[in-house]
């Protein structure tokens, strides 16, 4: 399976970032594009910079995944990941919120993915297919 990824920084987290790219290294993504905020666009706007720029360099890999700079991901995660089914119109988000936990457990708990109630919220690191991203594409 063929990745592209992006991670979103700030200048003054470099210590953060280089610990998260580390922990990318170790998970099997080597190469992500990084992109930095110099605070003219924010939050939001350096992160669909980043991903429209992932995907114009990487027009047919099939998936997408961008990191923010202060997520540690488990050693091997690309590899797990390659092994899971997609979604059906859908995404994952590789974090789970703490206010989370309970409605996952209620959904009989367990480890892999499960629905989520967190409305897009904690965008630490999240994977799309290509279909995916071209609908999320044309409506940003």
């Amino acid at each position: 399976m063929k990745w592209a990824c992006g991670i979103t920084s700030v200048l003054d987290r470099s210590e953060l970032l280089m610990r998260t790219q580390r922990s990318l290294r170790g998970a099997g993504f080597d190469e992500p594009l990084l992109r930095y905020d110099f605070g003219r666009v924010g939050p939001w706007g350096n992160w669909i910079l980043c991903l429209h720029e992932v995907c114009l360099r990487n027009p047919f890999v099939d998936r997408y995944v961008m990191f923010q700079d202060d997520v540690i991901v488990v050693k091997n995660l690309r590899g797990y990941l390659d092994q899971q089914r997609y979604p059906d119109a859908g995404y994952w988000n590789l974090y789970t919120a703490p206010s989370n936990q309970d409605h996952i457990e209620g959904l009989g708990g367990g480890t892999g993915f499960h629905q989520s109630n967190q409305l897009g919220k904690g965008a630490l690191a999240l994977v799309f297919d290509r279909e995916t991203l071209r609908k999320l594409r044309a409506a940003s």
